[in-house]
């Protein structure tokens, strides 16, 4: 039973682990793209504030 069932284990926690792997890398890249984002938009109103003072 052990014998059989260790390698379906086996399959189902390394395909959890890529799934949690790949959600943390999308999660990453969304945070990473929102701070540029900002990051962005508040290089521009300085700049704006710049010119426009």
């Amino acid at each position: 039973m052990l014998i059989t069932l260790s390698p379906f284990t086996v399959c189902i926690s390394t395909s959890i682990f890529r799934s949690m792997s790949v959600l943390l890398l999308i999660l990453s890249n969304i945070l990473t793209m929102s701070s540029l984002k900002t990051l962005s938009f508040w290089s521009v109103s300085i700049l704006t504030a710049l010119f426009w003072a």
